[in-house]
């Protein structure tokens, strides 16, 4: 809010800018979820497709594996498989997550 004036005839104040640091990604120490690192073999997918070369020809790069992320990936998938059955090429996606796939 540039100006602020409370009725007539009162002064005008300058609000100055509020100014942030930039965010550091991903935070040094998340918080863990309790269902992914109650046992080591909760989440067999954690840790698939970490290693080695990206693909270079997906279709769609979803960045983040939460909730959202993996529901637009499932609802894609129902997509694709509409475009098998009428012949068409499947759609190649990519989650990309900067830790562990939830």
């Amino acid at each position: 809010m540039q100006g602020h004036s409370t009725g007539p005839g009162t002064a005008t104040t300058e609000v100055p800018p509020v100014e942030y640091e930039p965010a550091s990604m991903p935070s040094a120490n998340p918080t863990q979820s309790f269902w992914i690192h109650s046992s080591p073999d909760a989440n067999p997918l954690a840790r698939e497709g970490s290693e080695g070369p990206l693909i270079t020809d997906a279709d769609i790069c979803i960045i983040g594996s939460g909730i959202t992320g993996v529901g637009v990936a499932y609802h894609l998938s129902e997509a694709s498989e509409t475009l098998i059955a009428s012949d068409k090429p499947s759609l190649r996606v990519l989650i990309l997550e900067a830790r562990e796939f939830c």
